[in-house]
């Protein structure tokens, strides 16, 4: 039987000292308990090439979570188990969320936790089955996910029915610029041209867009998303220069 390493981010340091054991003598799989997520842990991890990572949600502090996508996106050989006292729909949905493959109760028997680190460590997806065990729950990520998309594709055709911009890339830079409450020497200086070319381009950009003035000219080239929205105090000064 090939010997799997286990690396635990949990701090039930307890359990482990109890679960550890029966795990390496019975099922072949070595544990290492990293305890709390810290600053370092990643490269810990990193540098112990565990075959399974199991990091605990039972109270999913940010951190946890976190670290969890990280390992599930950054190293995806490399698969991770959501770890909870009871797997229950809550810890399901954050495990599937973070990028999990597998979600463990430490009520779990050890020969069911063995078998489920030895399902993962060989490209298994426990979780799978498990949401399949329970359709309502299942039922649910399916109505978000179609939310979701077609909260996507609204966005989609809402860029597409935008009018077209009739700013030069130039004239666009200078008005993100104006947005961001920058007066004209300022662009002048940052875009290494003259103040006069600065106020010519602005010309331009209130003729091209019927502008009454500056923060009007601004707020239309937000409204058709040409430009990034800007800070509220950023406002205040514009409209304060107009």
């Amino acid at each position: 039987m090939k010997r799997l390493k286990l690396l635990v981010i949990d701090s039930h340091d307890s359990f482990w000292m109890q679960a550890a054991p029966k795990l390496r003598t019975e099922s072949a799989i070595d544990v290492i308990v990293l305890g709390a997520v810290t600053p370092s842990t990643l490269a810990q991890v990193d540098s112990l090439a565990a075959h399974v990572v199991a990091v605990d949600i039972a109270f999913p502090a940010p951190a946890n979570v976190e670290l969890m996508a990280q390992l599930a996106w950054r190293s995806p050989a490399v698969p991770v188990i959501g770890l909870c006292q009871t797997v229950d729909d809550a810890r399901l949905s954050l495990a599937l969320a973070a990028g999990a493959r597998a979600c463990m109760g430490r009520d779990s028997a050890a020969d069911h936790m063995a078998r489920t680190i030895a399902e993962v460590a060989s490209g298994g997806f426990p979780l799978q089955e498990e949401l399949v065990r329970r359709p309502s729950l299942l039922g649910e990520m399916v109505i978000e996910l179609q939310r979701r998309l077609r909260g996507t594709y609204l966005q989609d055709q809402s860029a597409e029915s935008a009018p077209r911009c009739p700013l030069t890339e130039r004239e666009l830079v200078i008005l993100e610029m104006v947005a961001a409450g920058r007066a004209n020497k300022e662009i002048a200086e940052s875009l290494e041209i003259a103040e006069r070319t600065v106020k010519n381009h602005i010309a331009n950009i209130l003729d091209k867009l019927a502008a009454r003035g500056r923060a009007h000219a601004v707020a239309l080239a937000i409204e058709n998303r040409w430009i990034c929205k800007r800070e509220p105090q950023r406002q205040a000064a514009l409209e304060g220069a107009a």
